[in-house]
């Protein structure tokens, strides 16, 4: 949780790709649904083209946060 907090942090394009990459791949629901709440909330256009995948991931609880997330960014 400590490293996804510190990539946001650094909020470049390779940092949003690793976090993307923890929200389809990390074992852990609670992480996967941390990396979609920190790519939700973060102010980068890049975090949209992101989410956007994910808004069909097999976590239900990863899919709600990732539509809210978009419709944040698109101001829905």
């Amino acid at each position: 949780e400590r490293a996804l907090k510190a990539l946001a942090e650094w909020n470049d394009a390779a940092a949003l790709d690793l976090i993307a990459e923890q929200l389809d791949a990390d074992p852990d629901p609670d992480l996967r649904l941390q990396a979609a709440k920190i790519l939700s909330g973060i102010q980068n256009p890049r975090a949209v083209a992101l989410l956007e995948p994910a808004v069909g991931h097999r976590d239900e609880k990863v899919r709600v946060q990732v539509f809210q997330g978009l419709q944040r960014h698109l101001g829905w």
